[in-house]
């Protein structure tokens, strides 16, 4: 048995914020290929089956994977430009320090996580709001990037203890009991929600009062712009998350996320009222498919989504 290395840094636990985002109806997808005799009888379903399933998979993940690096590699959010030239000088290299927390990306089947731990020594006791923040924006993204491709799924964010098992890995993997929570919140989200933790619900709520209180009692100007980024960031995030039948979840497709989405997408070229319509276009058509199949849970499931993104079309499509 090899021992590891003495010069490796062992794994050690802290707080990180995870999220654990899972594909719904992929048993399904599974039946329509995973019999032999099928294959041999009827290619043209198994192959279309394993070919359907295999694309779903792809394109999330790269989804996934390229918002993260996106949040990860971008400058201020726009948001932020208007206050930009009024911070304290004395204030930018700590905000700068703010801005370095990075988003990272791990999949397994048709499973997608996120995971940051949200603090460090570098900065002091603070937290690294902005990819905080940029979590739960790109999780929106990928969330209804995914429904108007026709595939519904879930997901649990929750923020505690994990490790990412330190030199023992590549730096691709979280561990613990975040990690079981993110998934247990997955999986009793029931229909297409982002469910969230009180683990993060307490922390954004108490670090908010706290910060609040700080910039009431700063020392300095700059001390107090330090203050007000993260303030700006978690109360952003914040009002992202909302209740629905007493669960905490992220409200992907409402006013917050909406504004900080169409954004992005109007300085790339794509136009979200014409995404958006899509989303409705195959959320109806699903609730079509399952009301004729007699699907009573997938129909349940599809016209609470399409409800909930009813409600909120008004923040997409003027």
């Amino acid at each position: 048995m090899t021992r590891p290395r003495s010069d490796k840094l062992p794994p050690k636990p802290d707080f990180y914020m995870v999220i654990f985002h899972d594909q719904l109806g992929t048993s399904e997808q599974y039946s329509t290929w995973d019999n032999s005799d099928a294959w041999s009888s009827d290619n043209q379903t198994g192959s279309k089956g394993f070919s359907d399933y295999c694309k779903s998979v792809y394109d999330i993940r790269t989804t996934f994977k390229a918002v993260s690096e996106g949040v990860n590699t971008t400058d201020v959010g726009s948001e932020l430009d208007k206050y930009w030239d009024q911070l304290d000088q004395m204030a930018l290299d700590e905000i700068d320090r703010l801005r370095l927390g990075t988003i990272r990306h791990q999949s397994f089947s048709d499973t997608n996580i996120w995971f940051l731990r949200i603090a460090d020594d570098e900065i002091d006791g603070k937290c690294y709001c902005r990819a905080m923040n940029g979590m739960l924006t790109g999780l929106s993204y990928c969330h209804l990037q995914a429904i108007a491709k026709g595939q519904f799924c879930r997901a649990g964010v929750d923020l505690g203890y994990g490790t990412d098992f330190g030199d023992y890995s590549e730096g691709d993997e979280i561990h613990g009991p975040v990690l079981l929570s993110a998934c247990k919140l997955e999986g009793n989200a029931g229909w297409a929600r982002l469910a969230v933790g009180d683990g993060l619900v307490h922390t954004l709520d108490h670090r908010i009062q706290q910060l609040a209180s700080e910039m009431q009692n700063f020392s300095t100007k700059a001390e107090r712009d330090i203050y007000f980024y993260e303030h700006h960031f978690l109360s952003n995030m914040r009002s992202m998350i909302i209740q629905d039948d007493g669960v905490f979840m992220v409200d992907f497709a409402g006013a917050t996320a909406a504004k900080a989405m169409t954004s992005v997408m109007r300085k790339i070229g794509e136009d979200p009222e014409d995404f958006y319509q899509s989303i409705l276009h195959e959320v109806a058509d699903q609730v079509q498919e399952h009301s004729e199949a007699n699907h009573q849970k997938h129909l349940t499931r599809a016209k609470t989504l399409q409800a909930y993104l009813q409600a909120r079309k008004i923040h997409w499509v003027q």
